[in-house]
């Protein structure tokens, strides 16, 4: 995952890993103002990825939903396989809903006026905006992700950061959430930005002017959470 402030654009490349309950010829998956570079299927075995067909429709009653991106399987793969991985290439757009679940600010709107900053509000259907997934409540699944962002800026996500690379052209930040969630909780922030812990189970992450006055606003939370 890429974020791009020039062209205020999320480009991904997004790694599904499906277990086969039965036999089916298509996987149908949420989208909204996505745009869908390739879909390839990654062999169970050697890793190879090759082209699938698939199409994106969107029904003009429901425009406001999205549409859903249909891919069609290899010929008997669900008859064989217990697995099927697809790996999506796409990038979003200034369409609705995406101008709506992703927020873009320049570096004049931010506080410490350095870099630009970025941020998403998934809730409630909005995270098919950004990437295309089972949107709803009842799927839940974990998740591995890389993102990188231009020097100078960083990334946070719903999960935990386990490695972090700074090289002179970017910032590369692998996140790890172990616990199934939904996808209206998945988010992104990026800028910059900074993380403090209060203790082992609360952080706050913001600007760094920012970062005293969100402590000492939330300096009683660890007691209120303690007390639960």
């Amino acid at each position: 995952m890429t974020v791009d402030f020039g062209a205020r654009v999320v480009s991904s490349e997004v790694h599904y890993n499906f277990s086969i309950l039965k036999k089916v010829d298509h996987v149908i998956l949420d989208v909204a103002g996505l745009k869908i570079l390739s879909v390839r299927h990654i062999d169970e075995f050697t890793r190879r990825q090759t082209d699938l067909t698939y199409s994106v429709t969107y029904l003009p009653a429901y425009k406001a939903l999205g549409g859903f991106l249909n891919i069609s399987l290899p010929k008997n793969h669900s008859s064989i396989f217990k697995h099927l991985g697809v790996a999506i290439r796409c990038a979003t757009t200034d369409q609705y809903p995406s101008v709506a679940s992703i927020n873009w600010l320049s570096k004049d709107q931010t506080a410490d006026k350095q870099q630009p900053f970025m941020y998403t509000q998934s809730q409630t259907i909005y995270s098919r905006s950004i990437f295309p997934c089972q949107d709803t409540p009842s799927v839940k699944s974990t998740y591995r992700a890389t993102v990188t962002t231009p020097p100078g800026t960083r990334a946070f996500l719903s999960g935990n950061l386990t490695e972090f690379l700074e090289t002179a052209s970017a910032n590369i930040q692998t996140f790890s959430q172990s616990i199934p969630i939904p996808s209206y909780l998945f988010a992104i922030v990026a800028g910059l930005i900074q993380k403090v812990y209060i203790d082992d189970r609360i952080a706050v992450i913001t600007e760094p002017s920012r970062m005293q006055a969100a402590l000492d606003e939330l300096v009683d939370a660890a007691v209120y959470l303690s007390s639960l």
